[in-house]
């Protein structure tokens, strides 16, 4: 019995010791309460996961792995933008160049996005798989002349297809800087070809679906 006495207040000092030794007693006091023994196993664990958490963090692995973590979730949460967002300074007729870009579009890629706008018309009126999502009704958002920041191509989701639609639309996608050239440049069998390189369009969404 006495050995067993001896035993538990081994545990206790050593437990009161290390809690001194952490911070969390007085050291200049040598004697051992009750409500330090009962507090001591979760102030010990406690104490231990924070230091094993301060560990992770310097740990350059750990840490980069955790960076790349949160920027992964914040490209999952949708973002609502319109186009003016991806609006950028460029003059009519200027060739594009990525440089154009600004940091707040560049930023934009890999993102889930919601973007509200018109559906160009196209001789398919349903099953429609992928379309061109365009700043407003007007003839003026699509094609030679147009701005490439008020047009972007939308990818349909698989299994996903929308309906010709008239009125405006909200579309939910990935968000990708995709350059896409004129198909027409380079093929003297096509009357009226370009006569030098242009791109049709610079953005798009996957993997969208029409709300």
């Amino acid at each position: 019995m006495r050995k067993h006495q001896i035993h538990s207040t081994c545990i206790l000092l050593a437990i009161a010791c290390l809690l001194s030794a952490i911070g969390g007693c007085d050291s200049s006091s040598g004697t051992v309460t009750a409500v330090n023994v009962v507090s001591t196993p979760s102030s010990v664990t406690g104490t231990q996961t924070t230091a094993q958490g301060q560990a992770n963090v310097a740990d350059p692995k750990v840490a980069a792995a955790a960076a790349i973590a949160e920027q992964n979730a914040a490209k999952l949460q949708l973002r609502n933008i319109t186009f003016d967002t991806i609006k950028f300074e460029m003059e009519k007729g200027e060739k594009f160049d990525r440089k154009m870009l600004t940091p707040e579009i560049e930023k934009l890629d890999g993102q889930r996005v919601k973007l509200r706008g018109y559906m160009l018309p196209s001789t398919i009126q349903s099953g429609i798989e992928h379309f061109i999502l365009v700043r407003d009704n007007l003839e003026c958002c699509f094609g030679p002349g147009a701005a490439l920041f008020d047009s972007t191509v939308v990818l349909m989701a698989d299994g996903e297809t929308t309906e010709l639609s008239l009125s405006p639309i909200a579309v939910e996608g990935t968000f990708r800087i995709h350059e896409v050239s004129n198909p027409y440049f380079g093929r003297p069998e096509i009357p009226g070809r370009p006569k030098e390189n242009s791109h049709m369009s610079i953005f798009r969404l996957e993997d969208a679906v029409v709300r």
